[in-house]
């Protein structure tokens, strides 16, 4: 007999494997769309940020489950097997996470720089304010 709870396991593990699946759906239509429109020598970082946060709200989903799968299935060897996938998957997002904001700061400094060129009046208070301003001289 299934429980509620195996039932709700089952509907994150769908919506995240649903999301994974869209994600890179998407992410595959906006990379070849930028491509026809702006040429393969354009910058798809944000097109990779926003892949990104896909796959991170996804494994959100799975790591809900996987909580519900360990009061499912009570043994020992279950909940050790759930445990180290539910570490393995918190890395996983933390790591993605980690990522997307360092290259989000990254993309706001690279704006920043574009929006003050070197000799503007507003280009001193940018590159004092800016420690990551120095990589792009």
């Amino acid at each position: 007999m299934e429980t509620p709870l195996h039932f709700a396991m089952l509907i994150l593990e769908g919506i995240g494997g649903f999301i994974i699946v869209g994600a890179a759906g998407l992410s595959s239509f906006d990379l070849v769309r930028t491509w026809f429109t702006k040429g393969l020598r354009v910058d798809i970082e944000p097109l990779r940020l926003q892949f990104g946060q896909r796959l991170v709200l996804a494994l959100e989903f799975l790591i809900a489950a996987d909580i519900l799968a360990t009061l499912h299935t009570p043994t020992l060897e279950g909940i050790a097997l759930l445990g180290s996938v539910i570490v393995v998957r918190t890395v996983l997002s933390l790591g993605i996470a980690y990522e997307l904001r360092h290259a989000f700061c990254s993309v706001t400094e690279h704006k920043n720089y574009e929006s003050h060129p070197p000799g503007s009046e507003l280009e001193d208070s940018v590159r004092t304010t800016s420690p990551a301003r120095k990589h792009w001289r």
